[in-house]
């Protein structure tokens, strides 16, 4: 319908899934709790130590997600797409960090703002053929992921409808889900202009 590459469900996955978790928030947490609730949510040293290290894994391994369902050609340009991307989302979270906690580093939304680029190339990673694309995409979704942690998360709860993300599943799979299928229809459109309709069919082969 959308005639968008959604190579590693980055649509499917993380948009469907993080929309209706939120969607469950509205019926079933606590709503006149939600500000009590948050104040707890707040990580000790040793539980960002445990978080970063899995942050760290799945650093590693995500382009093997977008990857998966491709061989040869198709396969790397997925994996090198994912690392660029991924790498230019570490660097905006690590500055929108500096830039809104008063030069601190701050570990939640750097855990989480970092992986937003990998979300994102779920949508892109195939059909992307030119590095500056996948490390702006990256860019964009880690500073709208950033950006979120600090202004949407706190504004939702403080909302009519009380919404309570405990680990902010909008701002890192909804938002940057979204930003790639924006993309990936964007790419697409531009793809068929210049290979024609099978245009899919040409990245997949180069």
């Amino acid at each position: 319908i959308f005639r968008a590459s959604d190579a590693g469900g980055s649509m499917t996955i993380h948009v469907f899934g993080a929309f209706f978790g939120l969607a469950a928030t509205m019926f079933f947490s606590r709503k006149e709790a939600c500000a009590d609730i948050h104040k707890k949510d707040d990580g000790t040293y040793s539980s960002d130590i445990i978080s970063m290290t899995g942050t760290l894994f799945l650093f590693v391994f995500w382009p093997s997600f977008n990857a998966a369902l491709h061989t040869g050609p198709a396969a790397m340009r997925c994996v090198i797409n994912t690392y660029l991307s991924i790498s230019t989302s570490v660097i905006a979270s690590i500055i929108v960090s500096k830039l809104t906690h008063k030069g601190q580093l701050e570990m939640e939304l750097i855990l989480n703002a970092s992986l937003a680029g990998g979300v994102a190339m779920g949508a892109n990673a195939l059909i992307i053929t030119r590095p500056f694309g996948a490390m702006l995409c990256g860019a964009i979704c880690g500073i709208v992921a950033s950006l979120g942690y600090v202004f949407l998360s706190p504004a939702l709860r403080r909302s009519r409808l009380k919404l309570h993300d405990t680990c902010g599943v909008l701002n890192l799979h909804g938002l940057p889900g979204v930003i790639g299928g924006i993309t990936s229809a964007i790419v697409t459109h531009f793809g068929e202009e210049r290979f024609g309709q099978n245009f899919l069919e040409v990245y997949n082969a180069y």
